[in-house]
């Protein structure tokens, strides 16, 4: 198709849309009646749309037509839009996700006016990647409705270097990662956020140590120099003031010590100072839980009054540089127990961030029966418990938004940071998240950040459909969305796909792999994963007749299920003698790990190997030599 795209606006993002647009139009095969078209490009307000919000007016018959946003970025949405109305699907990051369908459609006009439901749409970059896992999950985020990135730290170090450095596979040598090429890779990754107009937040944990000249760049024993005098600013627990597990990131401060509070808070203000582009500064204390200081000047105050007094510094010094930077603080472990007298001053400047990393994926976190206005626990310094159970996190979530009330809010939440390994189906979490998802604003929280690898895409990425697709538009059920996933992914025979998938996830019972059921039901279990080859025995004829066929991407999805059926043959070896003691568990996750680690670089795309084996290691015990 030959197509004349006009922008009316020379913002990067509308810049980019418009090559999107004439890239994809051009792969389709029509007819010669819609061979010519004209589309505008234009960036206009909408009455009372706050949030990203497009109009898509294109009429090829009659020769072209109008996709206007509220900002640039809505524009590129809804070059996105019309594509997918066409029939065009990107089902994984890269080229090879692209589906391109053969004969569309385009006699009917294509019209839609559509805003995001919530504000924010995010994901943070965790696990391990290369330069280009990260550009393609951006690219691939645009496609899909998402509107933010978040790097976190002041570079993202840690993640680049554990997939360069081949961490948790010896199989392949290191190739070599320092701090310079992870500073000039994250430059790049933030040109390519702000390119497409997107929001950039940065940072998180840090502040708790950069300020002090130790750096906080990943979560392993720091080995470099401490400048002397900085233990006088660590948190004092079980009467002593060092490095946290000789980690920098997981120690708190003396809190306190009013020297301490000056310092942090005008780290932020130079970061803020220095890095114009970001929009969003994360500001966290220290990560793990029950590591505060037990100081006589500290323990007057609960962590989270601290915290609450360090943030109003933070706002009080950004004022007075005029800057307009929005701050997001964390409700987290010990500081999910709300503040009992500090309040912020100006909750303008704040976006509330609700984590509930020890909370269960079994369920979702509302449900009906939940009484989400129980009192919570008592705070007992260093010595709490962290609530499992999705109702008790609410609980302190309600505390929170009671005693500190903003006018913006989200979840940050961790269903594909490790716990989606404990679901080899990738089906029974997605459900939750679409529930959680659903759920948010009776939650009182406009949107979500995924804390989660960028390599999500095996066995399918039906988790990230799920997700982007929820988050625009929660009113989409999890069936209609499950049957547009794979019926474009797998092509003939999606049902036997979706269907096998949602048997693997209930036959391999991802309670119990967190622990929320009993030594006899494990063995149980155990003795039905014989029943896994049953469902192979449905899907393999399928499978092979279909890895003859030649679509690209649909092609590509079928080789993944073939491999995938080889890994949960062996993790089926692997329960059994876990749960069921049946064979050498060790020897299980040995040859396990070993298919993992031969099959990385296949892989490489759509699993994250460092985080499959990270999980297998601290889900179970024994296997951390291995």
């Amino acid at each position: 198709m030959e197509s004349l795209i006009k922008t009316q606006c020379d913002a990067s993002a509308v810049a980019l849309a418009a090559t999107e647009l004439k890239e994809y139009l051009g792969r389709l095969k029509v007819s010669a009646t819609f061979s010519k078209v004209i589309i505008i490009l234009d960036v206009q307000p909408f009455s009372n749309c706050e949030n990203d919000t497009y109009s898509v007016n294109v009429d090829f018959s009659k020769g072209g037509g109008t996709i206007i946003g509220n900002n640039p970025r809505s524009v590129l949405f809804g070059c996105y839009k019309l594509l997918t109305m066409i029939g065009v699907r990107w089902i994984r990051p890269g080229k090879e996700g692209e589906y391109i369908p053969e004969n569309p459609d385009l006699s009917q006009p294509f019209c839609i006016l559509s805003q995001a439901a919530y504000r924010h749409r995010g994901l943070c970059i965790e696990g391990a990647m290369s330069k280009d896992n990260v550009l393609d999950t951006i690219q691939w985020m645009m496609r899909l409705g998402f509107n933010s990135y978040f790097i976190q730290f002041r570079n993202a170090y840690t993640f680049f270097a554990r997939w360069y450095n081949h961490e948790e596979n010896p199989e392949i040598a290191p190739e070599g990662f320092n701090e310079e090429t992870a500073a000039i890779l994250t430059r790049e990754i933030q040109a390519e956020v702000k390119r497409r107009g997107m929001v950039l937040q940065m940072v998180g944990h840090g502040w708790t140590c950069e300020p002090l000249g130790i750096p906080g760049r990943e979560w392993a024993p720091y080995r470099g120099h401490i400048p002397k005098g900085s233990e006088t600013f660590f948190a004092l627990v079980n009467g002593k003031r060092e490095l946290w597990g000789g980690i920098p990131l997981n120690t708190n401060l003396c809190y306190g010590n009013e020297l301490v509070r000056e310092m942090v808070t005008d780290d932020v203000v130079k970061f803020a100072k220095n890095n114009p582009d970001v929009d969003i500064i994360h500001f966290w204390l220290a990560d793990g839980m029950n590591n505060q200081c037990e100081c006589p000047e500290c323990i007057v105050k609960r962590p989270a009054d601290w915290y609450v007094d360090l943030l109003n510094l933070v706002d009080k010094k950004l004022t007075e540089t005029q800057s307009p930077i929005k701050i997001v603080f964390l409700i987290y472990v010990d500081l999910l127990w709300p503040p009992e007298n500090s309040r912020l001053i100006n909750p303008d400047r704040f976006i509330m961030m609700f984590a509930p990393i020890t909370r269960s994926y079994s369920r979702p976190l509302i449900m009906e029966s939940d009484n989400t206005h129980s009192p919570i626990p008592e705070f007992k310094r260093n010595h709490l418990e962290m609530p499992t159970d999705p109702g008790m996190n609410m609980v302190f979530l309600r505390a929170w938004q009671k005693i500190c009330p903003v006018n913006d809010s989200f979840s940050f939440d961790y269903h594909f940071m490790w716990d989606h390994h404990k679901d080899p189906g990738l089906y029974a979490i997605v459900k939750t998240l679409h529930q959680d998802c659903r759920n948010l604003r009776n939650m009182g929280l406009d949107g979500f950040v995924s804390c989660q690898s960028s390599r999500l895409f095996f066995p399918h990425g039906l988790g990230m459909f799920v997700l982007g697709q929820t988050l625009w538009n929660p009113e989409l059920t999890f069936d209609e969305m499950a049957a547009d996933y794979f019926h474009t992914a797998y092509g003939e025979g999606w049902q036997y796909v979706q269907e096998y998938f949602r048997a693997v996830s209930a036959l391999f019972q991802p309670p119990l792999w967190r622990n929320e059921g009993t030594k006899q039901q494990k063995k149980i279990a155990a003795n039905h994963l014989c029943e896994y080859e049953n469902l192979v025995g449905v899907i393999a004829p399928i499978l092979c007749t279909r890895l003859k066929k030649n679509v690209s991407c649909q092609h590509e999805s079928w080789a993944l299920l073939e491999k995938h059926i080889d890994l949960c043959r062996l993790i089926v070896k692997f329960l059994q003698a876990e749960w069921g003691g049946q064979g050498n568990k060790t020897a299980a996750a040995a040859e396990l790990f070993a298919w993992v680690r031969k099959n990385e670089l296949r892989l490489q795309h759509v699993l994250d190997a460092y985080e499959f084996i990270y999980t297998y290691k601290h889900n179970f015990e024994g296997l951390s030599e291995l």
